[in-house]
């Protein structure tokens, strides 16, 4: 009684919803202090109904819908059709997630790779650090000394050098 009442008028009377939620988190808290603390024992371990919570969201729905359109507010296509929708697709997401589980298989065996392997065929200079200064090459095929390089740093603002 004090989930469906929210769920067919909770759009009209907004009030509703944090009452039933206020209501519902109290007796569940009632439900487990007596439990826990006052040591009563549970003889009959039932779930409560929850079936008939759909039949009230559809009227609840239905509602909306009623009264968007006699209202002749614009979107009462979207009150109508996003519901509907958003439910199908809500409960169509396990469904996808087993369907993707079934397709995506993981195969260890296709990996070929071995980490002891380098990536790059060094030679053992290059690997010991002793390689020779790189050869630079004049025009004439001459070997030349390596060019030095300076770096050219911009003048700081304001600085005239």
């Amino acid at each position: 009684m004090l989930l469906e009442i929210p769920l067919v008028l909770g759009f009209v009377v907004p009030l509703l919803v944090p009452l039933a939620f206020l209501s519902t988190g109290l007796h569940t808290l009632v439900f487990h202090y007596s439990v826990s603390s006052l040591g009563i024992q549970l003889k009959n371990h039932a779930r409560p109904s929850t079936h008939y919570l759909w039949l009230s969201s559809f009227l609840g729905w239905a509602l909306q819908v009623w009264l968007y359109y006699e209202s002749g507010l614009s979107g009462w296509w979207l009150v109508m059709g996003g519901p509907p929708f958003l439910v199908c697709l809500i409960l169509s997401i396990p469904w996808m997630l087993k369907r993707h589980a079934r397709t995506t298989t993981f195969d260890s065996t296709s990996i070929s790779a071995d980490l002891g392997t380098p990536l790059l065929d060094l030679t053992e200079a290059q690997q010991t650090g002793e390689e020779d200064e790189p050869q630079f090459l004049e025009s004439d095929g001459v070997a030349a000394t390596a060019p030095t390089t300076q770096m050219y740093t911009p003048p700081k603002p304001g600085f005239v050098e």
